[in-house]
């Protein structure tokens, strides 16, 4: 089982230690049970050494039980830690392409997914402990009687082959509900994101709850449904055969002068004893299809996930005067396998300390270049250079880096540990001033105190956070869309003219034609090719 692997590969020790507590604690339940069945045939009177061993035995058994659950609710908690960890760093050395068009699944395996592998392991001890008392229970009531104890266990047996066929369908049910729960989450996100605009729309209300998010979610419950209508039917099989078989018992000693009412009084309360173990395993391997469609989608997305090979040691050579140079660039989309959109190809030199405007019309694709621009997008052939060195997978992290870039939909990250002290002491509290959100945001920690902002003063903190980061080369996609007037001429008259008078690169997607002089060249997309390439706006 894939389980079992991953928690030993995880730490041999604390699973062997959690298997030999939970096998000592389910002996120790045993034996009292066999020494308490033995009390009550007994017809020598009882001392106070009995209830010291009974009372010794039940310490041992929940000793080793809490220990077993100890060690497992580590291991438990390390593996679902260290699986949430080592998929967000795959993430982050991933084809950012690959990523982007896998979001909605990604939140939903890194909580929902990792959080039932988890909550499963801390169940182990309960299945280990279980399986100790069935196994001792049933070595006593062979020694009572073995011809009684074959037919038991024949039974438990057939009760397992029956659950065991079930179990195909209930994983079935549970991949298929897992599928639509990303559909779900995705309107669900929608539902939130575009409260104002369903607010304002009675119309789209009705048809967005009914039609989009009703059909999905029907379909998510009916799956769910199923789930539960076999899981039921799991455990109605085990009652149904345990019943047939104390029937068959029954017949067996109507018509037997071997076996007393007596004895069979007391097998039948040892065979009781027995009975909830067998349904914690029962439950447990039902369980066990929903942890499996689990990990499937875990072992999935790390399957899917790209990670590209990083040389964290490369550094690059300036070979030549250009900062960035693209030769023949073709990126291209596609929808369902079909191409929809190609950008290129695209010849471009960035110089360096050059302010450059990048404009055109909605879908010309000017994001897309940003995004290949910056190296988040790999051109799909085509090559992308940096001071005269090619850029591919042992060099793209130390290309990235040189940006820092600022996209319509870039989030505000409150934390701030990654910059140092000097930076936030001292640089930090003038750049907030500057951009006028000193009354409304302050440093403390190294977090920001508040990100619940207006989008425009949300744009400024993302400014904010750029400019402490005093990267190479700043990229700007419509960064002042947002902003007000004031702002607005700020950004293009003192910004930008600021970053210039550093040594830095800058990039910026821009529609305002008011300020095309401030650039030192404007470059025109149209429909993913460039067009009026070298127009010289100020010198």
């Amino acid at each position: 089982m894939k389980v079992i692997l991953l928690l030993i590969r995880k730490s041999v020790s604390n699973f062997s230690v959690a298997v030999l507590a939970s096998l000592i604690s389910g002996a120790a339940y045993a034996f009292t049970i066999k020494a308490i069945h033995e009390a009550i045939n007994t017809t020598v009177p009882l001392d106070w050494l009995f209830l010291y061993k009974i009372v010794g035995l039940i310490l041992l058994s929940s000793a080793a039980a809490m220990v077993s659950s100890y060690r497992l609710a580590r291991l438990s908690e390390r593996t679902a830690h260290e699986l949430r960890l080592d998929l967000s760093a795959k993430l982050l050395k991933a084809d950012y392409e690959g990523v982007e068009k896998r979001s909605l699944r990604i939140i939903p395996i890194l909580t929902q997914d990792i959080r039932v592998l988890g909550d499963f392991i801390q169940k182990m001890p309960d299945l280990l402990t279980a399986v100790a008392k069935a196994l001792g229970c049933v070595i006593y009531m062979a020694w009572l009687s073995w011809e009684l104890t074959t037919f038991t266990v024949g039974s438990f047996v057939i009760i397992f082959l029956l659950i065991m066929l079930i179990l195909p369908a209930v994983r079935r049910h549970e991949t298929a509900f897992r599928a639509l729960r990303n559909d779900v989450f995705e309107h669900l996100r929608g539902l939130v994101n575009g409260l104002k605009e369903l607010t304002l729309n009675r119309k789209h209300q009705s048809i967005y709850v009914n039609k989009v998010l009703g059909p999905a979610s029907h379909k998510q419950s009916e799956h769910q449904i199923w789930i539960n209508v076999l899981n039921t039917l799991s455990t109605k099989i085990g009652e149904i055969v345990f019943i047939v078989m104390v029937a068959a018992l029954l017949i067996y000693l109507s018509n037997s002068d071997y076996l007393s009412t007596g004895f069979f009084v007391e097998y039948l309360t040892l065979l009781l004893f027995v009975l909830p173990s067998l349904i914690i395993v029962v439950t447990f391997f039902r369980n066990l299809k929903k942890v499996e469609a689990s990990l499937d989608q875990i072992d999935s997305l790390g399957l899917q996930i790209k990670e590209n090979k990083f040389d964290p040691d490369i550094a690059f050579e300036a070979r030549e005067n250009k900062l960035i140079s693209l030769e023949n660039v073709v990126y291209k989309y596609y929808d369902d396998k079909q191409q929809t959109f190609t950008l290129g190809p695209l010849n471009l030199d960035v110089r360096r300390n050059e302010l450059l405007f990048i404009i055109g019309g909605n879908g010309s694709g000017k994001t897309s270049l940003a995004k290949l621009l910056t190296g988040l997008y790999v051109p799909e052939s085509g090559t992308i250079y940096f001071e005269g060195n090619a850029i591919d997978d042992r060099n793209l992290q130390e290309y990235r880096n040189k940006f820092s870039a600022l996209f319509a939909d870039s989030y505000v990250f409150p934390d701030l540990k990654y910059l140092d002290d000097h930076t936030l002491d001292h640089k930090a509290p003038k750049v907030i001033e500057d951009l006028n959100i000193a009354d409304k945001v302050s440093i403390k920690d190294k977090k920001l105190s508040s990100i619940n902002l207006s989008m425009g003063q949300q744009g400024r903190l993302s400014m904010l956070r750029a400019l402490l980061e005093d990267k190479e080369i700043y990229l700007f996609d419509e960064w002042a869309a947002n902003q007000d007037p004031f702002f607005k001429h700020k950004f293009y008259r003192e910004i930008l003219p600021e970053l210039k008078n550093q040594g830095k690169t800058i990039i910026a997607i821009t529609h305002n034609e008011n300020y095309f002089d401030a650039a030192d060249r404007v470059i025109k997309l149209d429909y993913g090719v460039i067009k009026d390439f070298e127009v010289q706006m100020a010198t």
